[in-house]
């Protein structure tokens, strides 16, 4: 197996353990060529995992005195060890809760197109789904005064977040779960509502059938997600210049990138019982820092990209650090340093 095809396993592998209920884990590459989960949580966690791990592989569980269970999958593989944390309940979702005011003005401009597209009514009842830290969760409820909005993730560190802002806010029709969506039954809603939320499903047309089974007669989906990677000018630029010293996973066509061909997100939501299907397609720019050393030093908090400056060695990730400077600089404006970006805004009906 060649490093391309071990990304697209570690990834399968990551929604594998997202969606089995352990709250922390990580998947690491032995050297040896073994895929190790190492999961905290024996109970659920481990029983999801067993039960959705179907692999090419020789399987093995133990569990270490003192230590983690380890589900082993021995898979050949010819290339570096990797270290994968899953995102959710560990420091991706962390480092995505202690900025979340950051994240919720980079992505602003695409919470601009959503929320008027959503048309959110005085008496909604709103599922918000991958509500991260709550921002659109709590737009939400504030535009359905006399209804309410209920905000679900998987991550424990964003959900704490998002109870925060609420509480904060004084918001009484807002509340956050965890749960996976994509399973969970809920209560029935008129609203189906995701900013860059719903591109993580293991089973797309299950989580989306599982959505439309929630929505009341007339109900309403929309969401925002990306398209193509070339056209998101961050993700790009951030590839181009750290993979010329460190090594950087190729683009992904699954996890965020999932819905980028129109034709899938069609099929997809037809499957699922949706109808008057449209897509919209947004182009913004994003500020991604004030300045180019803001931009840079936001980059090199984020958890995965640290791990590809460790791997490489402190000469690798120190020139690699200034190429990112660089190229960020070269982006630099009076209003900060400005990328564009590209998504599909998407609006559906519940067929019934």
């Amino acid at each position: 197996m060649g490093s391309a095809a071990y990304f697209l396993v570690a990834e399968a592998l990551t929604n594998i353990v997202k969606h089995s209920g352990a709250e922390h884990a990580t998947i690491t590459l032995a050297r040896a060529g073994a895929l190790v989960i190492e999961v905290e949580d024996e109970g659920t966690g481990l029983a999801g995992i067993r039960r959705r791990a179907a692999f090419d592989g020789t399987t093995m569980l133990s569990s270490p005195a003192g230590g983690p269970t380890l589900l082993r999958v021995e898979l050949p593989y010819e290339g570096k060890p990797v270290t994968r944390p899953t995102n959710w309940g560990g420091q991706d979702g962390a480092f995505w809760a202690a900025n979340d005011l950051r994240y919720d003005a980079l992505l602003a401009p695409l919470t601009r197109h959503l929320l008027p597209a959503a048309d959110i009514r005085p008496d909604d009842r709103v599922l918000d789904v991958g509500c991260g830290c709550g921002n659109t969760t709590r737009l939400a409820g504030r535009a359905a005064r006399d209804g309410w909005a209920l905000g679900v993730d998987l991550s424990g560190p964003m959900l704490a977040t998002a109870r925060q802002r609420a509480a904060e806010a004084g918001l009484t029709n807002v509340r956050y779960e965890r749960g996976d969506a994509q399973r969970t039954p809920f209560d029935t809603v008129d609203l189906v509502l995701s900013q860059l939320g719903v591109m993580f499903f293991d089973d797309p047309v299950e989580a989306f059938t599982n959505l439309h089974r929630s929505l009341a007669p007339g109900g309403r989906l929309a969401f925002v997600c990306w398209q193509a990677f070339e056209l998101n000018e961050g993700r790009v630029l951030r590839r181009e210049a750290l993979s010329r010293y460190v090594t950087v996973p190729p683009p992904r066509v699954t996890g965020a990138l999932s819905f980028a061909e129109p034709a899938r997100l069609r099929e997809v939501l037809t499957a699922a019982g949706f109808g008057d299907i449209e897509l919209t397609d947004v182009r913004e720019p994003l500020v991604v820092g004030s300045t180019a050393e803001a931009a840079t030093a936001f980059d090199l908090g984020d958890p995965t990209v640290r791990e590809w400056l460790t791997e490489a060695g402190p000469a690798a990730a120190a020139r690699a650090t200034e190429a990112l400077r660089e190229a960020y600089a070269a982006r630099e404006t009076p209003d900060g340093v400005v990328l564009g970006s590209a998504a599909w805004l998407v609006t559906a009906a519940a067929h019934i």
